[in-house]
């Protein structure tokens, strides 16, 4: 984005990428994530502390819920978005975006 363009041309651009991409993206993406080192135990002492946590992110819903339960975070909001097989494509398609 770089403040070119603003969140919400950047995000339907985003989507239409994705166009032929099939859903197992998602998988292929949590195999390679890495979490920053600390992450687990900061966010247990905190959650030990009372601290609410939450994850704000401008990508996508599958992959936030998957840091939030890695994390043990209480809440996650991403935008959504919705992939439909048309013969051997996906087409993705935007539902909702997060409001910040």
């Amino acid at each position: 984005m770089q403040g070119q363009i603003d969140f919400k041309e950047s995000l339907r651009r985003r989507v239409a990428l994705l166009t032929g991409t099939p859903t197992t993206v998602y998988d292929v993406i949590r195999e390679r994530l890495v979490f920053q080192d600390g992450a687990r135990l900061l966010c247990s002492r905190l959650k030990r502390l009372g601290f609410k946590l939450a994850l704000v992110s401008g990508g996508f819903v599958p992959l936030a819920k998957y840091v939030q339960k890695e994390l043990g975070l209480d809440y996650a909001f991403a935008n959504t978005v919705s992939a439909q097989k048309y013969c051997t494509k996906f087409r993705w398609k935007l539902l909702k975006m997060a409001v910040f």
